[in-house]
């Protein structure tokens, strides 16, 4: 137990620049994103590695193939669905095409700002082909989304990475080893 409590002080630095780093990449991706036609944000935003994001009009899938295509990788929905619609977005009263077009983008502390343009690169991609195979009449898909595009609502269970960190901090603060005589 000494040794775990050891080996968790020494990350703990390296932890908290992480932290801090994936919070200034969310950051940086929401503002990036700001002129994506359509992109709707979702929730308050505050897990420090996790853009969750919509395009209504878009089904996750799709926009997961495109990104795909482009070497990025991310998920569908939130993570309370699995196969299926996130009963989260629904309790938040998102409208339907809000919640399929649901995509969860996470990051990690070796992502870059340069990941973030990627991404933003390809989902202006994504929407410029919906665009031209819907005959250009993509952008109408968002009127949709109602009030969501502003609204940018709590959803429950979120990480709780900021909480998380503070208790690791408090419990290796109180642990105590009893040295070896």
């Amino acid at each position: 137990i000494c040794g775990f409590g050891a080996a968790c002080a020494d990350q703990l630095p390296r932890l908290e620049s992480g932290i801090a780093h994936m919070q200034k990449l969310r950051d940086l991706c929401r503002e990036t994103l700001a002129d994506v036609p359509g992109l709707v944000l979702l929730g308050k935003q505050d897990a420090p590695h996790i853009v969750n994001l919509s395009i209504p009009g878009l089904r996750s899938q799709g926009i997961i193939n495109c990104l795909q295509d482009h070497d990025i990788y991310v998920s569908a929905g939130s993570a309370c669905s699995r196969g299926h619609r996130s009963h989260v977005l629904e309790a938040m009263h998102l409208p339907p095409a809000v919640i399929d077009g649901s995509i969860r983008v996470s990051f990690c502390p070796e992502n870059t700002a340069e990941d973030v343009a990627a991404l933003h690169e390809a989902l202006l991609d994504a929407v410029r082909a919906a665009a031209e195979s819907s005959g250009g009449d993509f952008g109408n898909a968002s009127e949709d989304a109602g009030e969501a595009r502003l609204a940018l609502i709590s959803t429950p269970g979120e990480f709780a990475g900021a909480e998380a960190l503070k208790a690791l901090r408090a419990g290796l603060r109180k642990a105590t080893c009893p040295k070896r005589q």
